[in-house]
């Protein structure tokens, strides 16, 4: 035995040369397989298939592709099986059927040279007998047989030449009187995709699938519904807002984000963040206020948090191990392994067959997941993508088709690692659940051990202290603009305000607008000024956030589902780097809006808070001496005044994003999932070439 597997390049000789046909089998392995089949011990074929079908397949690896179905029939013919037992399956075969289907194996290879291994150990006799007919036949027909046998009587009946074994030397001899690579890949994938086809493992990843993808994608539909009606009740109130404004200084705009449809199948951080922001001149926006998603119930919201990539991203991952944690640990337990490598078959073409094989059973999986999506948002009128959101989804499916390859080829090179099948499923397991549950958990945890965010607490606490010291010399202003327009006491008729910017009048004596026009022109700049103080610290503890979560980011590269949800986050436009663009955007537009009060002196003027014309005002002098005009005059409304015309203000508008700025803002990850993938097909490679097939 150990000479036949030296013989068929199983394992390496210590010591010197196995010749086929003058051809050194440890220089040239592949040619020699040209030049020799293979029947085993225990011929262990593929028992979902039919004899013919394993026929074929194995027929196909020894380079015969014209061959009919007729030609199967002859060869199983001559290898003694029966008419009815060639479209059986090979697991309802007994061991000698088996033998015959192995032995019409190496006929229909029609090799020079026919290697066998114990061929007759288990048949019954009358088996027994039949079989060295038939190599009797073979051997008239000129093909050179080496037999291993320990029934000494029948090999010296037929052998021509007997040679007997004693303790690893040849103690006796005496005399009686091209496959093509591509196409062998094709073929063992091939077979593989047939075969996971009819497996369980196939029908109950289809049917997961087909239960939890419609569902996870119409939650996700209905939350951007909701996100769109929300949208547009926030976006009428805010324009409402402004249009019914009568004084500049309740000109604020609000700005409400517009929902992004890519968040149907990646929510990313859009969930956790408000949705709106109200420009102040006060402060800087931080972060958005508003509308989350969250559900009329919270104690639901656990139950809704799952979007469409991350189901995909747990799904795909979990078959992607399921079928590939035995990929060849199953071969080699089941015994095909040793009859496929006497096939003209290289490892790594038999590697890339299975690899393939997967693919090709996974692939209609994904695709059926993305398609039933595609489904509900195409027939759903209320949802439209455009160009740019189709582009975004196609390099979606893209990215999950790396991170299915990724979790493939980690099976394969555990199952290559181990010999056993059982020990292979385990630690696949235990990876899968260190890669999708603990790592990220982890990688968040070091991330805030690592890097310290200062306390908002903190930071509040000093923003305060800036508005006291600010209020305070606000109060230190106060009658020194008195005296400037001869104020005695402040006096007022109608009066809003929120105490902090807005600031409505109406009626009242005159010193009383002139008073705040002088207030208004000291603390504009003073306020503007306590605004950029406020946003260091803002700015500082923002950078600390972004250090962290940039930091949990690089951690959390080590689990491939981690960069996956980055990955498709980025492509959504939903990941961190958006919002954060977002928001320095609005930053800028609160800028724009400020340089828009200054060019037209908004800030100097008494139209900041009065709509009331300045000469309409009556005097403190005025109201002293009384009359019924000067009461009139006294004795105003802010609803007697028209809205202001705020047409002229500044617009936030958007800025558009192409595919080709989210495919760069994705690349980064999209590269470190396919250099994964890399990693771990040379990976998977090297450790085969060592594998013990036997």
């Amino acid at each position: 035995t150990t000479s036949i597997n030296i013989s068929l390049n199983f394992i390496e000789p210590t010591s010197g040369h196995a010749l086929i046909d003058g051809i050194d089998v440890m220089e040239k392995p592949l040619e020699t397989k040209k030049h020799v089949a293979f029947v085993s011990e225990n011929v262990m074929l593929y028992g979902n298939f039919t004899a013919r079908q394993n026929l074929d397949f194995f027929a196909r690896l020894g380079g015969k592709t014209n061959l009919t179905k007729d030609d199967y029939y002859n060869v199983m013919r001559r290898g003694g099986l029966q008419e009815e037992a060639f479209e059986r399956k090979l697991k309802t075969f007994s061991k000698g059927m088996r033998q015959k289907v192995g032995l019409a194996i190496a006929i229909i290879k029609d090799a020079d040279n026919i290697v066998m291994d114990e061929p007759t150990t288990g048949l019954d006799p009358k088996s027994a007998a039949e079989l060295m007919q038939i190599l009797i036949n073979l051997r008239n027909a000129g093909k050179s047989i080496l037999m291993c046998t320990h029934d000494l009587f029948r090999a010296k009946a037929v052998a021509d030449r007997v040679g007997i074994m004693k303790e690893g030397r040849l103690v006796m001899l005496r005399s009686r009187e091209p496959l093509i690579i591509s196409n062998m890949i094709w073929l063992i994938a091939k077979k593989d995709f047939l075969l996971n086809l009819l497996s369980v493992r196939f029908i109950i990843g289809f049917v997961l699938c087909l239960l939890v993808i419609p569902f996870t994608v119409i939650v996700s539909v209905e939350n951007y519904q909701n996100q769109v009606r929300v949208f547009k009740i926030e976006q009428a109130k805010a324009d409402k807002e402004m249009k019914e404004s009568r004084v500049w200084s309740h000109v604020r705009p609000t700005v409400i984000q517009v929902p992004e449809p890519l968040s149907i199948f990646s929510t990313g951080i859009i969930g956790d963040v408000g949705n709106k922001v109200k420009v102040s001149f006060w402060e800087y926006p931080l972060f958005p206020e508003g509308h989350t998603l969250t559900r009329d119930n919270p104690s639901l919201n656990a139950f809704f948090s799952i979007d469409f990539s991350k189901v995909v991203a747990i799904l795909i991952s979990l078959l992607a191990l399921v079928f590939s944690y035995d990929a060849i640990t199953r071969e080699r337990e089941d015994g095909t392994m040793k009859l496929t490598f006497t096939g003209q078959v290289s490892r790594i073409s038999f590697l890339m067959g299975k690899l393939l094989g997967l693919l090709l059973t996974l692939l209609p999986i994904l695709l059926f997941c993305y398609l039933l999506a595609c489904l509900i948002i195409v027939v759903n009128p209320a949802i439209s993508l455009s160009v740019s959101d189709w582009g975004g989804l196609s390099l979606l499916f893209l990215t999950s088709v790396i991170y299915m390859m990724v979790f493939l080829l980690l099976g394969m090179f555990i199952s290559s690692r181990v010999t056993h099948s059982s020990s292979s499923i385990i630690i696949s397991l235990l990876c899968w659940i260190w890669f999708l549950f603990l790592m990220p958990n982890i990688a968040t945890y070091l991330a805030q051990s690592i890097s310290k965010a200062p306390l908002y607490d903190n930071v509040q606490a000093t923003m305060r202290n800036y508005d006291e010291a600010f209020h305070k010399e606000y109060m230190e202003e106060w009658p020194r603009a008195s005296q400037r327009v001869n104020m005695k006491y402040l006096s007022y008729n109608n009066c809003t305000g929120d105490g902090q910017e807005y600031l409505e009048l109406a009626g009242g004596p005159k010193e009383t607008p002139l008073f705040h026009q002088q207030m208004q022109i000291w603390a504009t700049p003073v306020m503007l000024n306590n605004a950029d103080k406020k946003w260091a610290l803002q700015r500082n503890y923002l950078d600390g956030l972004v250090r962290q979560q940039r930091l949990q980011q690089a951690i959390a590269w080590l689990s491939p589902s981690e960069l996956f949800d980055q990955t498709t986050d980025a492509l959504c436009r939903t990941d961190a780097g958006s919002f954060l663009k977002y928001m320095e955007s609005l930053r800028k537009y609160r800028e724009n809006v400020i340089t828009y009060f200054k060019d037209h002196k908004l800030f100097e003027s008494t139209a900041y808070f009065t709509a009331q014309s300045l000469d309409e005002f009556p005097t403190q002098a005025e109201i002293d001496l009384g009359g019924e005009e000067v009461w009139r005059k006294y004795d105003r409304s802010n609803s007697e005044f028209p809205y202001l015309d705020t047409s002229g203000v500044p617009l936030y508008v958007p800025q558009p994003i192409t595919l080709s700025a989210t495919l760069g803002a994705a690349l980064g990850r999209l590269c470190a999932l396919l250099g994964l993938v890399i990693v771990l097909l040379v990976g998977t490679i090297v450790s085969f070439m060592k594998y013990d097939v036997r």
